[in-house]
């Protein structure tokens, strides 16, 4: 952003020998003020960045979130514990089946020892599916909801203190607007008398024979009004600054009245 730049040379070269007038004064004002609305856009132009760096972050997030659900409905963990469930159901039906008759055959004895192996090793399979598989996932799945949490904490912390940042600088920034156009409207005003002024001088008659006269009041003030129009094209610009700084102030204060993540 341009800022207002007040040369040196539109003062106090020129008005060197009018220290105590007050236009003077007011130009030394409104150098205060550009200082304040320069470090009014320095932190406006920063708090802007670490935004756009927190929304980065969040759309990041966003998207893992996004991605992990499709992990979710594509893991097949639960599946294969529900298929063992089944299959282990089946053999505990048949061997209360068993129970109900007073005696096997052979073949049916050597069925029915396969069905414990098979219900012993469809056990061993559901344990190690849950151990392996089950448990680690969701041990890393809390390390990972842990660390998006963070970063949603740090992300909504620092938004808050963006927030009640922007309303601060946003009440200072309005303060050195008006004191601005405060300056500007009164030193237009003192334009318009000092020419008033000037057309109303008459020419001072010059002594034959006496040394040089110093500038006389007509040229100051022709200088003076010279300056205050320098100062107004400046102004125009600070106007424009203060603008960008608006549209900064407005951007940040949407960040405040945005729902909590």
């Amino acid at each position: 952003m341009a800022l207002l730049f007040l040369s040196s040379s539109l003062g106090t070269e020129r008005f060197s020998n009018m220290a105590g007038m007050p236009e003077v004064q007011e130009l030394k004002r409104a150098a205060e003020l550009r200082s304040q609305l320069r470090t009014l856009a320095e932190v406006l132009s920063l708090f802007s960045h670490n935004v756009t760096e927190k929304q980065t972050s969040l759309s990041s997030l966003s998207s893992e979130l996004a991605k992990s659900r499709d992990q979710v409905h594509e893991d097949r963990s639960i599946q294969q514990i529900q298929c063992c469930l089944d299959k282990m159901y089946l053999i505990y039906k048949q061997f209360r089946k068993a129970r109900m008759r007073p005696g096997l055959g052979y073949n049916e004895e050597q069925i029915h020892k396969l069905d414990k192996v098979n219900f012993s090793h469809l056990a061993k399979r559901l344990l190690q599916v849950f151990q392996e598989e089950c448990v680690q996932k969701y041990r890393a799945s809390l390390v990972t909801h842990g660390e998006r949490m963070r970063v949603v904490h740090e992300a909504r912390n620092h938004l808050r203190l963006v927030a009640c940042s922007v309303a601060a600088y946003s009440t200072e920034a309005q303060k050195v607007q008006e004191g601005l156009s405060k300056i500007l409207d009164w030193l237009s005003l003192q334009l318009l008398q000092d020419r008033a002024k000037g057309a109303q001088v008459p020419p001072t008659p010059t002594a034959p024979y006496s040394s040089p006269a110093p500038k006389d009041l007509g040229l100051q003030l022709k200088d003076l009004g010279l300056h205050m129009e320098d100062l107004c094209k400046e102004m125009k610009l600070l106007a424009s600054d203060l603008q960008d700084n608006n549209c900064i102030i407005e951007r940040l204060s949407r960040v405040q009245s945005a729902p909590d993540v």
